[in-house]
Parts: C-alpha cells; sequence; structure tokens
C-alpha cells in the first residue's frame, strides 16, 4: 500500500510534465507556420523589389543611351 502513493505520485508528476510538453509543442507548431507564412512573404517582397530595381536599371539604361544621342 505504501508503495502505490509514491507510484500515484510520480504517475501524476509524469501526467502534468506530459501536458506541459503537449502546451510547448503546440506553441512550437504555431510558431514554426508563422515562421514560414513570414518566410513565404519575404521571399514575395524580395521578388517585388528586385523586379523593381531591374525595370529601374533598364530606365537607367535607356536614359543614358537617349543622352548619348
Amino acid at each position: 500500500m505504501q508503495q502505490q502513493e509514491p507510484d500515484n505520485i510520480k504517475l501524476a508528476v509524469l501526467e502534468e510534465k506530459v501536458f506541459n510538453m503537449v502546451e510547448v509543442i503546440s506553441k512550437l507548431d504555431d510558431t514554426i507556420e508563422k515562421l514560414s507564412d513570414l518566410s513565404l512573404n519575404v521571399s514575395k517582397m524580395l521578388a517585388v523589389h528586385e523586379e523593381k530595381l531591374d525595370f529601374a536599371k533598364e530606365s537607367a539604361a535607356e536614359t543614358a543611351r537617349e543622352l548619348d544621342e
């Protein structure tokens, strides 16, 4: 009978630790999802900026050609 009480205490402690781990894992999943969304948005933003830079370079080159003429 005395052995059961320490076992019950150990079980309760383990259950609490598992519950806490489940919460942490859930938060990590949410964070990973948010980071993935952020990464995708940054990639899109960089692509747009690259297009703008290319357009600006072409425009500057065309302006330079027109000035030379």
